[in-house]
């Protein structure tokens, strides 16, 4: 049975290297405050406000932890990498994990 520590860490910050799942496809559209995105294959639609849009296009651009993104996203906005920052960035990578946007790498 895996631990309640275990399966926290492995959907949050710490879940090790993700990557975006090679089998969907995502189709963005900004609208200023808030992005809607088309999942093509399952035709599901999400909407993500540019905290989550921006997210997403660090995981397009290369495979990498969640902590990576959030010091990289904490440094561009010019704030610590803690607190409520971290706390938001933990559930979108919670969230784009359950839509199965994210995978991990296994080594």
């Amino acid at each position: 049975m895996m631990a309640l520590t275990d399966a926290f860490s492995s959907s949050g910050l710490d879940a090790g290297v993700l990557r975006v799942n090679p089998l969907i496809e995502l189709h963005w559209r900004d609208w200023g405050e808030d992005s809607v995105v088309l999942e093509a294959r399952s035709g599901q639609y999400s909407q993500f406000d540019p905290l989550g849009a921006a997210l997403m296009a660090c995981f397009e651009e290369a495979a990498q932890t969640p902590d990576d993104v959030l010091h990289a996203l904490a440094s561009d906005l010019g704030v610590p990498a803690d607190g409520e920052l971290r706390d938001t960035v933990q559930a979108i990578v919670q969230e784009f994990r359950r839509l199965g946007w994210l995978e991990p790498i296994i080594a």
